[in-house]
């Protein structure tokens, strides 16, 4: 089963979230499904305020309209990485009414982020900090704080690990849903 997020006040207020405040490795996982070409202006998919957020790229960009953003946080909420979007090179436009599993990696240790797209690394990237934000912020799952940016489409299976996960770990828990979500 999944959450269905209408793109005008649909979100999910998960409350305080503290398993990864100051966090040196975050993996976010979830699964997401668009009715064909029906996009979301920065619809946020997984919101930790402050701290990590999956988004989608804006609706007047032609070139990367339906592709996501994956964005790191450090103090006071500033980011300090942005994967995707237009440097996004793998799935492209996932808001083709079918299912796709994002996931999110940072590994704080080595300074480096990568974004997978249905068990595909589609973008690698430094990072400028080690460590997320250290202050608790709210969870949010199909908006961003107060039901800002909402998202449109269907959202199941939000995995937050207070660790990196290796490629064969998000490839395996891609390849053991897949089947689930088509």
């Amino acid at each position: 089963s999944s959450w269905v997020f209408d793109g005008v006040d649909d979100y999910i207020d998960c409350g305080l979230f503290t398993p990864i405040d100051s966090g040196s490795a975050v993996t976010i996982s979830a699964w997401f499904k668009s009715p064909s070409g029906s996009y979301s202006n920065y619809g946020r998919l997984v919101n930790v305020e402050k701290h990590v957020e999956i988004y989608q790229s804006a609706v007047g960009a032609p070139n990367t309209k339906g592709r996501f953003y994956y964005k790191l946080m450090g103090q006071y909420g500033n980011s300090f990485s942005t994967l995707g979007g237009t440097l996004a090179s793998g799935v492209g436009d996932l808001c083709d009414g079918n299912w796709h599993h994002l996931c999110f990696v940072f590994k704080g240790a080595t300074l480096n982020a990568t974004a997978y797209e249905d068990g595909v690394a589609v973008v690698t990237g430094a990072t400028s900090k080690g460590n997320l934000n250290s202050a608790t912020d709210k969870l949010y799952i199909g908006a961003d704080p107060a039901g800002a940016n909402p998202i449109t489409g269907n959202i199941a299976n939000v995995h937050i690990y207070p660790r990196a996960l290796s490629a064969n770990e998000v490839l395996h828990n891609y390849n053991a849903l897949k089947g689930r979500f088509s």
